[in-house]
């Protein structure tokens, strides 16, 4: 056994394995945000250098696929077996004392399995409150034993999994969330769904101080029917309009975000389209008139609408969009959910009416 002292200090990220490239994605977008240097990562874990107070302070955002952020203790290797975990906890009685709280999770069958009660019965409890949750040890390719600052709230009670192409809050809340860590301030930013429906998709958003929430839908009754709801929640910053996503109202270089979860699947029977081949080239060609450099679209579409997204009509050859990150979701044989992360790099709209942006 080792202790790999380098660890000690850094900072934990776990991941929700149900959704790991969803999580993935929430958490570079996080560790952007926050300044963090990637140390180590393994299959559930990622390891990060970075100032601890950031993540303290941290109280606008709340990760829904990353599970817990913590605080690295110890790191031990090449552990053999439970009773040498046991005896390096005792050895270190005199400087390690344990939340009321301890939580003991193992990332897989093949690794070591310790009893929680033989680990409480060795340490003492911490005399004073910290504001730091509970002792936590991630059992892994190594030991990680460390103290959490943020755990994912456990009301969440919707399945992580399931069949349904409807999206659940979990999935709502990580697209608002990359849209989030995006930017240090939303003050300023008028986000747009094209594709709104009954608004479930921003509805989140309205807790937020942010300009503007506009969402268009092609039925009338969608429309009135978000309308009704946006206004019993008192979210008095959105403006719901009947609109063609391909033929929209707005203005050259509006728009700063684009979120939206697209028609696929038995959704997809509502366009009516001339060519539904060319959907997502017509689509992206009004994206492009109503954003500016540097607005952020973050979508859901089809695994068939990816496949045009990037081969078939090469929006991305002309570097106006940037892709900046993908995650699949598989829902069942017949559909496949894909996030696309995208921002406008080389854009022909040079910030005409955003030049107070910051530099992320």
């Amino acid at each position: 056994m080792r202790l790999l002292r380098e660890f000690s200090g850094k900072i934990y990220f776990l991941l929700s394995m149900d959704r790991v490239e969803e999580a993935l994605l929430e958490a570079e977008a996080l560790s952007r945000r926050l300044e963090l240097k990637e140390f180590y990562r393994e299959p559930g874990i990622i390891v990060y250098e970075g100032h601890i107070e950031k993540i303290i302070s941290l109280s606008d955002i709340k990760p829904i696929l990353i599970k817990e952020i913590g605080l690295i203790l110890y790191v031990l290797d090449q552990v053999k077996n439970e009773k040498e975990l046991y005896e390096f906890i005792r050895s270190v009685e005199k400087v390690l004392c344990i939340t009321r709280e301890i939580e003991i999770k193992t990332l897989g069958y093949k690794y070591l399995h310790p009893d929680p009660f033989e680990i409480k019965r060795s340490l003492r409890l911490c005399s004073e409150e910290n504001i730091l949750k509970k002792t936590t040890i991630l059992i892994g390719s190594k030991v990680f034993i460390g103290r959490s600052i943020y755990v994912r709230d456990l009301f969440i009670l919707e399945k992580i999994k399931g069949s349904s192409a409807t999206m659940k809050y979990i999935d709502i809340k990580f697209m608002n969330n990359i849209v989030i860590l995006d930017r240090s301030s939303l003050t300023d930013l008028i986000i747009y769904d094209p594709f709104a429906g009954n608004g479930y998709l921003l509805k989140d958003l309205c807790k937020n101080d942010i300009k503007m929430l506009l969402l268009s839908d092609i039925d009338p009754l969608k429309v009135e029917r978000s309308k009704k709801i946006y206004s019993e929640t008192g979210c008095d910053y959105s403006e719901h309009i009947v609109a063609d996503a391909f033929r929209t109202p707005f203005r050259d270089c509006v728009i700063d975000v684009i979120l939206s979860d697209l028609p696929y699947g038995r959704r997809s029977r509502i366009i009516h389209f001339s060519s539904e081949k060319e959907f997502m080239k017509k689509l992206f060609e009004e994206f492009k008139r109503i954003s500016y450099e540097r607005s952020i679209i973050m979508i859901a579409i089809s695994i068939d609408q990816w496949r045009d997204l990037v081969r078939k009509h090469k929006i991305f050859h002309d570097n106006v969009f940037q892709i900046r990150g993908v995650a699949s979701q598989y829902l069942h044989k017949t559909l496949q959910r894909v996030y696309v992360y995208i921002k406008a790099t080389n854009h022909i709209c040079k910030n005409l009416f955003h030049k107070d942006l910051d530099e992320n």
